[in-house]
């Protein structure tokens, strides 16, 4: 049987801990096979905005200052907690996180995606029950959900 090959590698990440934890699953995949790994963070304007009223920012400044900000943070969190990986693409999306999740993953040519989730509990029922359920029931390819731990590389 010929062995599966995961050359593009989508990191969903949302600056939790279970996103740190699942980077390090998603590096060792990546340095196994020769991988990119794609970090991608999904913006999502409709929710971040919603209730919040600024009256001297239009919606326009704010979601260009919410896409530079969240650049910002995900060339942070790569050189944090990425060491000597370097094949690594970063994208900021914005949108429905999951729609957005799909079609990149549908564009780039995905083999795998490696996205964290938080431990047993309510707020794993909330999280787990949206983006990662359905990037579970949709995605084409492997989903490989990587459960937070009290292991975890950083605290």
């Amino acid at each position: 049987m010929e062995m599966k090959r995961f050359d593009n590698i989508l990191m969903p990440v949302d600056f939790s801990k279970p996103s740190i934890h699942a980077l390090d699953y998603a590096i060792a995949l990546g340095a196994s096979f020769g991988s990119r790994i794609h970090l991608v963070h999904v913006v999502d304007n409709q929710m971040e905005a919603m209730g919040f009223y600024v009256p001297h920012i239009s919606f326009e400044k704010l979601d260009e200052g919410m896409r530079e900000s969240a650049k910002k943070m995900l060339s942070e969190f790569a050189t944090k907690h990425m060491g000597n990986f370097v094949n690594v693409e970063k994208n900021v999306l914005e949108g429905e996180p999951f729609e957005e999740l799909l079609k990149y993953t549908d564009e780039n040519g995905i083999d795998v995606i490696v996205v964290g989730t938080y431990g047993s509990g309510f707020i794993d029922k909330l999280f787990f029950g949206s983006t990662t359920e359905r990037l579970l029931k949709k995605a084409k390819c492997p989903v490989l959900v990587v459960p937070e731990t009290y292991e975890s590389t950083e605290d």
